[in-house]
């Protein structure tokens, strides 16, 4: 249980008694969501194998449980719980399960099975028990949304062979049809991508194209720690990593999606109030709350919906979005046809111009006072020059004041964001502490990686923000209460630094390690805690999946380069 497993519902399928298990996902190099979970017995062995229909337009979860050695007693109980918990579900027996309906009728969720599920009128739950012999199968139903009838075709028509082979077939393809290999990164990271590949697609809401970073809220980045925030929306900062990730596997549909959703977003958004996240429909992020009567994740406090931080001035959220349609040109290539993006974009390219000078709440949500912060500085000069960009490649001419300000801006990061005392990029100007987020002076491209400037930052993060396998966020003292452990976020971007700055064995050493820390199941979070040796935070983050497989890429790449230079010499 990730939340509350008191007040919290669940839906559970186990053998009766002890058992052992272990997980992993099905298909070719496990190109797919399909997940298997095998259970020993002292009775038997068996599995179950959780999908979810690929082409079906029904919120729908498919579990298929299947005895395959011996005889195995299996065990259901489903009791769902609205509202996070504060709503007791009205349950009904229906054919062949039972409806779950919150009192006010506006949620509903639906069990469906090929046995029989019986209604326990104390709980209100859903229990099945049976038997299955060797070779025996049963299946169940969990769908939800206004209309759950089509539950029962799906359970007798789908099988999840069809849902592996959609799967098998949308991941990125390794070989040309001659057989030539054709796969960007390495077989040595090539689990990690897929299954980056594949989160980043769970993750996007098939109506809307929009991009979730979580879907899990209020886990701490360390035990019973209190920063437990809610990530289940749509960061406008974290769509451009995303994009990139969509285009280096050759998703270009995804892609511009995502895109497409961004553009209604700026057309129906005056440029000066983009907020920083949204409701993967386009609406607004619902106000913080903290669930007081709700216990979090292995006692963690408090648990919170909806996030405070979606409302914060960021200088990053309006950068991001220029970057986002440099990003993918395509949706901009006849100027003509849209007239009104154009305009939009030419708005928001001199709002940035205009607004890099303020003070903000940086790349971290930081929630006291606003600072300027070297990360906001270099989000805005990216998103300049990437709008400068995009002018040049579809033969329009940028303002002369965008380039006056892309350069302004850059002497500023270079003057003010360099501490003269700690020989390195800082936090914020004028200030001491160190951030991660200083690495992006040079993987952004403000100043060379050959500069001593750059280099001295490298060793200076390296040896006050090193923290086994990779780097801390920051060293701040007064930014959390929480003591944080490896930020994976920051590690892939001392990762790639490492690459660039000629450690190339190094930097694959350490990607290879932060590949096995993913492991069973390949999943990556918002960091790592030594002392527990668990990923730990929001989980999984699409922008950790997002980075691991550029900089998978970007690691093959140089790898490849090298070999290649060596086979020359």
């Amino acid at each position: 249980m990730l939340l509350d497993e008191r007040t919290g519902g669940q839906l559970s399928i186990r053998p009766q008694g002890p058992f052992e298990s272990r997980q992993r996902y099905l298909g070719t190099e496990e190109r797919s969501a399909v997940l298997e979970t095998r259970f020993k017995t002292a009775t038997g062995e068996g599995r179950i194998i959780d999908w979810m229909p690929w082409q079906s337009s029904l919120p729908c979860l498919l579990r298929q449980i299947e005895t395959q050695k011996g005889t195995i007693t299996w065990e259901l109980f489903c009791l769902p719980r609205f509202h996070y918990g504060q709503v007791h579900a009205k349950a009904e027996l229906a054919s062949r399960g039972i409806v779950f309906r919150d009192p006010s009728g506006t949620d509903q969720a639906r069990l469906t099975g090929t046995l029989p599920v019986h209604l326990e009128p104390m709980l209100g739950a859903g229990v099945a028990k049976f038997a299955l012999e060797e070779g025996k199968q049963a299946r169940f139903a969990w769908s939800w949304g206004r209309s759950t009838s089509r539950t029962e075709t799906l359970i007798d028509q789908q099988d999840f062979s069809t849902c592996l082979a959609d799967w098998e077939k949308w991941t990125h393809q390794c070989h040309s049809p001659s057989g030539i290999r054709i796969c960007p990164t390495e077989p040595l990271w090539h689990r990690l991508v897929i299954r980056s590949e594949i989160v980043l697609r769970l993750l996007t809401h098939a109506g809307t194209g929009s991009l979730l970073e979580s879907v899990s809220t209020s886990l701490p980045c360390v035990s019973h720690g209190t920063q437990n925030w809610d990530h289940r929306y749509c960061w406008l900062r974290h769509l451009p990593d995303a994009l990139e990730a969509w285009l280096q596997l050759g998703h270009t549909r995804e892609a511009e999606s995502l895109v497409t959703w961004l553009s209604d977003l700026m057309l129906s958004t005056p440029a000066q109030d983009l907020a920083s996240a949204y409701a993967l429909d386009g609406l607004p992020v619902p106000d913080e709350r903290e669930l007081h009567l709700f216990r979090g994740h292995d006692g963690a406090r408090p648990v919170r919906t909806g996030n405070f931080s979606a409302r914060q001035f960021q200088l990053d959220s309006f950068s991001s979005v220029l970057q986002c349609f440099a990003a993918v040109p395509s949706a901009l290539e006849n100027p003509s046809s849209n007239p009104s993006l154009w305009a939009k974009l030419d708005e928001l390219s001199f709002l940035v111009a205009q607004l890099w000078r303020r003070p903000d709440h940086g790349i971290w949500d930081w929630r006291f006072r606003p600072e300027h912060y070297l990360s906001s500085k270099l989000s805005c000069f990216r998103g300049l020059d990437r709008t400068i960009w995009l002018h040049d490649h579809l033969g329009k001419s940028p303002p002369r004041r965008w380039i006056d300000e892309r350069q302004k801006l850059k002497d500023t990061i270079l003057r003010e964001g360099f501490h003269r005392d700690r020989r390195g990029y800082t936090q914020a100007f004028g200030e001491n502490e160190l951030d991660s987020s200083a690495l992006l002076v040079g993987l952004w491209g403000v100043q060379s990686w050959t500069e001593p400037e750059m280099l001295s930052t490298l060793i200076m993060l390296e040896n006050e923000l090193r923290d086994g396998l990779g780097l801390r966020r920051t060293k701040n003292t007064h930014s959390s209460p929480d003591f944080e452990g490896t930020h994976l976020l920051s590690t892939l971007w001392w990762i790639r630094a490492l690459s660039e700055v000629g450690r190339g064995q190094e930097a694959s050493q350490a990607f290879t390690e932060l590949c096995e820390l993913a492991l069973p199941l390949g999943l990556l979070g918002e960091g790592f805690d030594r002392s527990s040796g668990q990923i730990v935070g929001n989980f999984p983050s699409t922008r950790v999946h997002g980075m691991a497989l550029m900089t998978a890429v970007r690691l093959s790449r140089a790898r490849q380069s090298t070999s290649a230079r060596l086979r020359a010499a």
